[in-house]
């Protein structure tokens, strides 16, 4: 849980979650001046394309996610951004890829 806290002048990502991640709580903090994104969260996929994985890809990417190395269940309430994206013109105030069943309530930007 991250809660109440200041992240100024980060040269990348505010805070950022990776992987198997469960039930994490970015609540009541303030991002200003930050490179890239406020916050993020990034999963990842298995190379398995059969349910018994006979079958795979050389690349540990692909179309499952049965592993569960993705974020799930990420709360991200009442943060304050403001001046992102110094660095990464494609930013944002919450970014996500290969997660799952994230809330997002009551955030706002200045």
């Amino acid at each position: 849980m991250v809660d109440g806290s200041l992240f100024l002048r980060v040269d990348g990502n505010g805070v950022f979650l990776s992987d198997y991640n469960r039930d994490a709580t970015i609540s009541n903090s303030e991002f200003a001046y930050i490179g890239d994104n406020a916050m993020a969260g990034w999963g990842s996929t298995g190379n398995c394309l059969d349910a018994n994985c006979t079958r795979k890809l050389a690349w540990e990417v692909g179309p499952d996610g049965r592993q569960g190395n993705q974020p799930r269940r990420t709360h991200i309430i009442g943060n304050l951004v403001r001046e992102i994206g110094l660095w990464q013109k494609q930013s944002s105030m919450w970014f996500q890829a290969v997660v799952a069943q994230t809330h997002l309530e009551r955030n706002g930007a200045k």
